[in-house]
């Protein structure tokens, strides 16, 4: 009953912020499930609620899951630019490792490293690939990436609050 997790940067450990990138969880109302297998196809209704017991508004819930989706989609875009920035590196990398020595060759190798460097240091602005485990987050800081996964976690759907209200599913 979630939707889409947050795209996320091949081999990046996102430690304890993982579930600020879990998808939004779907807002009450009439949903289908389809199941497919072997060539047949079957559908069935069900419906998600909110559990009675939590007094919240619907405009509550809607907003809720907007933010979420925005937060989603902003951990998203950075994984995609980020994913982008190691690719160009790559290249430029690779270029720089096969050409031939040479005056000429050496300022494209500079131009080349000067702009992995700048690469870099955009990257390094919104995720630290440093960390690798939970203890890494003491010794580096929280970037872009960490602080939109703590504020989507904190607006999360794991409360019973006026921002938030269990939903059961009935079939």
């Amino acid at each position: 009953m979630l939707y889409e997790e947050a795209r996320k940067v091949p081999g990046y450990y996102f430690y304890e912020y993982e579930a600020g990138a879990k998808g939004p969880m779907a807002l009450p109302g009439k949903y289908q499930v389809r199941l497919t297998s072997g060539g047949k196809t079957q559908t069935a209704p069900f419906e998600l609620r909110l559990d009675p017991r939590v007094k919240v508004s619907a405009e509550d819930l809607q907003k809720q899951f907007d933010l979420r989706i925005q937060i989603r989609e902003q951990l998203s875009r950075i994984a995609d630019a980020v994913a982008q920035i190691d690719d160009v590196r790559a290249q430029a990398d690779g270029l720089s490792v096969r050409l031939a020595d040479g005056p000429d060759n050496d300022a494209i190798r500079k131009s080349a490293s000067d702009l992995d460097q700048k690469l870099l240091k955009a990257r390094d602005e919104v995720i630290e690939k440093r960390i690798l485990a939970n203890e890494d987050s003491l010794a580096y800081p929280a970037r872009v990436d960490i602080r939109l996964a703590g504020l989507a976690y904190s607006v999360s759907n794991d409360s019973d609050s006026a921002s938030y209200g269990t939903r059961h599913a009935s079939v």
